[in-house]
C-alpha cells in the first residue's frame, strides 16, 4: 500500500499543496491516504507527519514528493529512515535531489545519506545568508524587508520554500492560462525561468569553485525544477551578463518621410509586383518598381502618383514591405482552407476519376475503331462525405466522358445485391472537379431531374485569392488504398476482362468499408447506416427512366436526302421531313431517334448504313407529299389564261385559251468518265472480250469480222452489248477454263 506525505513551510496561504498532491496522485497514492502539514521542515514533530508514521504498516511504502519535504535535519532524516526500515516500510522519493530513492537496497540507502547531507548543508548555507542579509539591511535602520512582491527572493529564508513557490507559481499560470497567477515573479528569456531564480542560482554558483562537482548538481536541479534542459539553464545564465542594445524611441517608424506617404508608396510597389507576376514566378523587382515610380509615375484611381528621385531606397522599401506586411509572399498567400463535413449520410457524395495502375486489360469489352490503341482502365469512385463509405468501378475509356460517368453513377445509386448494407440511394448533392463531366449539359440535366445538386470546385480567381478547392483526403484515401493494397497484387495475377476486374474490386471495397471510421468508434458502413436521414434513402429509378432523363431536345434541319447525322451515325427519317427544321429527341444511351415536327412525333428511327450504292438503287414509293407535288406540277403544265387577260381586247373576240407547249432540250451528257461510250476502238474490243468471257482470237473468222465492223460503226456501250449478245452469246457456251478466266 502507498501512503503519501506533503508539506509546505507557511500556513498564510502563500504556499499551496496542489503540486505535491498531483505528483503523489500520479504516483498511485489514493487521495484519502495523503497526510499534510503546513509547518517548517526544521520541526521534528508535525501533526500530519506523526499521524502518517503511525498509519504505516509493514510492507507499506512511504511516498514523498522531495526528500526535503520529510525534513531538513540530517539527524532527523536518518533516524526516520532507520525507523521505517526496522518496521519493514519502504521510502520512495518522486522528484528533485535524490529522486527514485529506494531504501530497501544498499545503494538506495547510500544515496539517501548523501542527499540528506546535502539538504542539511543547503539549509545551513541559506540560514547564514539570511542572517548576513538581515544584518546588512539592519544597518540602514529599516529592519526586515516586507515587500510582498519580491518576498521569495529578498527574504531568502528557506530556499526550498522559494523553489516550491516558483513551482507553484508555474503550476498556477499553466492551469489558469493567464499571467495574473505569475504576478510578482519576473520572467527571463531563458526558457521561462524567473529572473529572481536566475539571480539566486548565480549567487549559489559564485560561492562554489569553478570546477566544483556541486555546480553540476545545482544546474541539474534547476533544470529539473523548471522542466528545461541544462543547455537552456546555461544559456539563461549567460544572457544575464550580455549587454542589451538600446533602441531608439522611433524604432520601426520611417524618418525620411511621414509614415502615411511611405505606406502609400509601399502599397503601389506591392500592387506592381502582383500585377506583373506570371505563372513562372517572375515579377517586377523592388528596384525596377522604384525606378518606374520615380521616372514615369503610376496611374492610380486617385490620379498619377510619382515619387521624388532619390527619396526611396531599395533596402529601406524592402524592410518596410516586410515590416508592414506588404511583401509578396504575404500578399499572395492563400487564405486558410475551409473544412466541411456532411451531417447525415447521402447528404453529399465526393465523385472523382483516377487513372488505374492497371494500365490495360487484355480483353476489353469494346474498342473504338476510329481511335488508336486500346481503351485505358480508369477508377471511378464515389465516397460518402459523412461516413467515408466508398463505391468504385473500373471502366475502360479513351478519356473522361459523360456517358461513362452517368453509367457509373447509376450503378452507384442503384440497389446492390446481397444482404450486407452497401452504399446506394440518390444523394442530395455531388461534389466533383471542373472536368468534362461537370461541364456537360446532359450531366446537369440528369442530376436536376434526379433532384441532385451539383457542386464543383471553385476555380482559381473566383473567390479572391483562394486557390482551386480540393478535397484533401475523403476521395483520395480510397484511391490510395486501392492502388497500394489491391492493385499491387496485379503483379502476380492480372484480370483478363473488365467484369473480372470489377468483381475483384467489389470484394476489396466491401473489406474497405468495414474498416474503422476516421473518427467514430465503429466502421465506415456502420456509420453510414446510423446517420441515414430519418426519411430513409431515396430509391433509384429504373434504367429506362434514367435513359429518358438523358434525352434533350435539339433543333436541327433535315438534309435534302432526308438524313440526319448524330455523333457520326446517320438516321434516315421520313422523306416528308427533308429540308424541314425539326426537334430531335435523342439521349446518350439511346440507339433510336425520335423526331417532332408540327406537334407530331415521328419515329423511332435506327441508324442507317450509309448511302445506297448506284447499282442497287431502287426507286422508292412516292409519299403523299411527293404525289401531291407531282400532281400540281402536271397541272401547272396544262393550265393557261385567256388571251384577253394579256392583250386587253374585247371579250367577244376572245378565243378559247391555247395550251402552249413547254419547249425543252435534251441534256447532252459529256460522259467524262466513260460510263456510256468507250473511249476508243481498243477499249471497245476489250469490253466485248469481257462480255463474252473469252479472248476475241478464239472467235470464228466471220464473228471476228462482224465484231470489227461493229466497233468501226459505233462505240456506244448499250448498242454494242445488245448486238453482240444477240449474235454471239447463244452459239456456244463458254468452257470451264474460259469461265475461270472471266
Amino acid at each position: 500500500m502507498l501512503i503519501g506525505y506533503a508539506r509546505v513551510s507557511k500556513a498564510d496561504g502563500s504556499q499551496l499543496l496542489d503540486l505535491q498532491r498531483d505528483a503523489l496522485t500520479d504516483a498511485g497514492v489514493e487521495a484519502d491516504r495523503i497526510y499534510e502539514d503546513k509547518a517548517s521542515g526544521r520541526k521534528d514533530h508535525r501533526p500530519g507527519l506523526d499521524a502518517c508514521l503511525k498509519a504505516l504498516q509493514p510492507g507499506n511504502t512511504f511516498v514523498i514528493w522531495k526528500l526535503d519535504r520529510l525534513g531538513r535535519d540530517l539527524k532527523h532524516l536518518v533516524a526516520t529512515v532507520d525507523e521505517l526500515r526496522d518496521r519493514g516500510v519502504g521510502l520512495r522519493v518522486l522528484a528533485g535531489a535524490g529522486a527514485e530513492i529506494d531504501t530497501t537496497t544498499a545503494n538506495g540507502r547510500l544515496v539517501f545519506g548523501i542527499f540528506a547531507s546535502l539538504a542539511e548543508f543547503e539549509r545551513e548555507l541559506i540560514a547564514e545568508r539570511t542572517r548576513a542579509g538581515l544584518a546588512a539591511h539592519g544597518d540602514d535602520g529599516h529592519g526586515r524587508p516586507r515587500n510582498p512582491c519580491f518576498r521569495p527572493c529578498q527574504a531568502a529564508g528557506d530556499h526550498h520554500d522559494y523553489t516550491l513557490r516558483i513551482r507553484q507559481w508555474r503550476w498556477q499560470r499553466e492551469s489558469a492560462g493567464t499571467k495574473a497567477a505569475g504576478r510578482g515573479c519576473l520572467m527571463s528569456k531563458g526558457g521561462g525561468i524567473p529572473a529572481e531564480a536566475l539571480l539566486d542560482l548565480r549567487r549559489r554558483l559564485d560561492d562554489l569553485a569553478p570546477r566544483d562537482p556541486g555546480r553540476k548538481t545545482i544546474i541539474e536541479g534547476a533544470a529539473n525544477l523548471f522542466s528545461v534542459s541544462r543547455a537552456t539553464v546555461y544559456r539563461a545564465l549567460a544572457g544575464q551578463l550580455r549587454p542589451k542594445g538600446m533602441r531608439r524611441v522611433d524604432r520601426g517608424e520611417p524618418r525620411t518621410m511621414p509614415r502615411a506617404e511611405l505606406e502609400k508608396y509601399c502599397e503601389i510597389i506591392a500592387a506592381l509586383k502582383i500585377r506583373t507576376s506570371n505563372k513562372k514566378g517572375r515579377r517586377l523587382s523592388t528596384a525596377r518598381s522604384i525606378a518606374l515610380l520615380e521616372d514615369f509615375g503610376i496611374e492610380t484611381p486617385g490620379g498619377l502618383v510619382q515619387a521624388p528621385k532619390g527619396l526611396l531606397n531599395r533596402a529601406t522599401v524592402n524592410r518596410y514591405l516586410r515590416l508592414w506586411g506588404y511583401d509578396h509572399a504575404r500578399m499572395t498567400r492563400a487564405p486558410a482552407a475551409v473544412r466541411f463535413e456532411a451531417r447525415t449520410s447521402n447528404a453529399l457524395w465526393q465523385f472523382d476519376i483516377s487513372p488505374s495502375d492497371l494500365k490495360e486489360i487484355e480483353q476489353p469489352s469494346w474498342i473504338d475503331p476510329n481511335r488508336k490503341g486500346l481503351p485505358v482502365p480508369m477508377l471511378f469512385s464515389v465516397v460518402d462525405d459523412r461516413s467515408g463509405v466508398s463505391y468504385q468501378e473500373y471502366r475502360c475509356i479513351y478519356g473522361e466522358d459523360v456517358e461513362s460517368g452517368l453509367r457509373f453513377l447509376f450503378n452507384a445509386m442503384a440497389p446492390k445485391d446481397g444482404d450486407a448494407p452497401a452504399l446506394q440511394g440518390i444523394p442530395e448533392a455531388i461534389y466533383l472537379d471542373n472536368g468534362p463531366i461537370a461541364k456537360s449539359g446532359v450531366f446537369h440535366t440528369v442530376m436536376e431531374r434526379l433532384g441532385v445538386r451539383v457542386m464543383t470546385h471553385d476555380p482559381a480567381g473566383s473567390d479572391g485569392r483562394r486557390p482551386t478547392a480540393r478535397s484533401k483526403g475523403k476521395v483520395e484515401r480510397p484511391f490510395r488504398t486501392i492502388k497500394e493494397a489491391h492493385e499491387t497484387l496485379y503483379h502476380f495475377h492480372k484480370p483478363e476482362t473488365e467484369e473480372e476486374a470489377n468483381a475483384w474490386l467489389a470484394r476489396f471495397i466491401d473489406q474497405y468499408n468495414v474498416q474503422p471510421h476516421r473518427r467514430e468508434p465503429h466502421s465506415r458502413i456502420e456509420d453510414w447506416v446510423r446517420n441515414l436521414p430519418t426519411a430513409g434513402i431515396r430509391q433509384m429509378c429504373s434504367w429506362e427512366r434514367f435513359c429518358a432523363f438523358a434525352r434533350e431536345p435539339e433543333t436541327r434541319k433535315v438534309a435534302g436526302d432526308a438524313r440526319i447525322r448524330i455523333d457520326g451515325a446517320f438516321y434516315e427519317v421520313d422523306p416528308d421531313l427533308a429540308g424541314e427544321s425539326v426537334t430531335l429527341w435523342w439521349g446518350l444511351f439511346d440507339h433510336e431517334l425520335f423526331v417532332e415536327w408540327n406537334d407530331k412525333r415521328f419515329g423511332p428511327y435506327l441508324p442507317s448504313g450509309g448511302p445506297i450504292p448506284l447499282h442497287r438503287y431502287r426507286k422508292p414509293r412516292k409519299t403523299q407529299t411527293q404525289a401531291r407535288a407531282d400532281r400540281i406540277g402536271d397541272l401547272a403544265q396544262k393550265i393557261s389564261v385567256p388571251r384577253a387577260a394579256v392583250s386587253g381586247t374585247d371579250d367577244s373576240l376572245a378565243r378559247s385559251a391555247d395550251v402552249l407547249p413547254f419547249v425543252s432540250q435534251p441534256f447532252v451528257d459529256p460522259d467524262p468518265y466513260g460510263q456510256f461510250t468507250y473511249r476508243n476502238r481498243l477499249d471497245a474490243l476489250r469490253g466485248i472480250a469481257d462480255l463474252l468471257c473469252k479472248p476475241l482470237a478464239r472467235l470464228p473468222e466471220d464473228d471476228l469480222a462482224y465484231v470489227n465492223a461493229l466497233v468501226d460503226r459505233t462505240l456506244d456501250k448499250d448498242i454494242i452489248k445488245q448486238e453482240v449478245t444477240a449474235r454471239l452469246s447463244g452459239k456456244r457456251p463458254a468452257t470451264a477454263e474460259e469461265s475461270e478466266e472471266c
